[in-house]
């Protein structure tokens, strides 16, 4: 596919998940930013605040990759992160914290075309991760 094709292709994702933009992350005042979706290339990056916000982005891209019915997703490529306080033992029992600190980064088991996000490389954590669930 010619790169001009593929960015118009791609362009026209990026607008059909443009109805979820309320559910991307804001900052907070004095400079207060939403920002749900960052794209480069083939590249998709998906922002929320809650884990739930962005498995209903995710479902959607999948809807519309189906739709295309020649584009999808490379779940082996896909990679997921969370972070968040961690206050009590159910939720460290949960979401398995990558630290013992308050706050952590963790994974939140998000999947698309019933495949498990693989963590990213770079956490100081190991797991086998089931890529079949």
């Amino acid at each position: 596919m010619s790169t001009i094709l593929f960015d118009t292709t791609f362009n026209l994702l990026l607008d059909f998940i443009k109805k979820f933009d309320d559910l991307g992350y804001a900052t907070k005042p004095p400079l207060p930013i939403k920002s749900l979706r960052k794209a480069y290339a083939d590249d998709l990056t998906i922002i929320t605040s809650r884990i739930k916000h962005s498995q209903k982005v995710l479902n959607a891209v999948v809807e519309w990759l189906l739709w295309t019915k020649t584009m999808r997703a490379k779940p082996v490529k896909c990679r997921t992160l969370a972070a968040k306080f961690f206050t009590s033992k159910t939720d460290r029992f949960r979401w398995e914290p990558h630290t013992d600190q308050v706050y952590s980064t963790f994974d939140p088991h998000l999947s698309i075309e019933a495949n498990t996000f693989r963590l990213w490389a770079l956490l100081p954590w190991n797991s086998k991760i089931n890529l079949n669930s």
